[in-house]
């Protein structure tokens, strides 16, 4: 979860799900894995937020937080750069109900170089 640096959820420890009541969310499209997974966790909670904005773009979302329009959730690697350079803060959210997978797909029968196929043992060890 980001903030723009001087969001009053900065500096929390824990964020509690109904600090997003009061929040706008900033979101990638309809569909989106993450999107999806927070959706359900705050219906499971009966939270809503505040208002909704969608976004295919991430630069635009990022672009939206640091501008203070809201806030976003987002995989970490796409906004640690923003959040080294203070443009934006991440806010603590640590919810096990949202839970991501990453998936990769190749062919068994297809002969793999050895750092393919030693990056490959190491994600399903």
């Amino acid at each position: 979860m980001i903030a723009p640096p001087r969001h009053r959820l900065n500096g929390l420890k824990e964020m509690n799900l109904k600090e997003l009541e009061t929040e706008t969310l900033i979101l990638t499209e309809e569909g989106c894995s993450y999107r999806v997974l927070l959706e359900q966790l705050l219906k499971e909670e009966n939270i809503q937020a505040k208002s909704v904005i969608s976004f295919s773009s991430l630069e635009a979302i990022k672009q939206c937080v640091a501008d203070d329009l809201g806030l976003a959730i987002m995989p970490e690697i796409a906004v640690k750069k923003d959040i080294e350079s203070g443009k934006v803060v991440q806010i603590p959210f640590d919810h096990k109900k949202i839970p991501v997978y990453t998936q990769i797909v190749y062919q068994k029968k297809k002969w793999l170089t050895p750092p393919i196929a030693q990056f490959i043992s190491a994600l399903t060890s």
